[in-house]
């Protein structure tokens, strides 16, 4: 019988939610031609800060973010930066 409840409950907990999220990106230029860039994430709240790459063919997914609102800076030499929230 212990060992039916323990299954029922590890089984609960597998599809409970959680207070993570998962991030995409994708960076191209004006004609629409992925770029390949680097990114930076920050968020005061959850103390955060991550300097990333995206792929080239410019995606980029953060899987197990906190919740939040996140300051996001893409660069890459010969374009303007962007700098912006999420």
């Amino acid at each position: 019988m212990h060992h039916c409840l323990f299954l029922l409950l590890w089984t609960g907990a597998q599809f409970g939610q959680t207070d993570t999220g998962e991030l995409r990106l994708a960076v191209s230029d004006p004609s629409g031609l992925p770029i390949q860039s680097a990114v930076t994430l920050v968020s005061e709240a959850n103390q955060l800060r991550q300097n990333l790459e995206t792929e080239p063919q410019g995606t980029l997914v953060v899987k197990r973010l906190p919740f939040g609102i996140y300051h996001v800076d893409m660069q890459r030499d010969g374009f303007a930066t962007f700098s912006g929230l999420i």
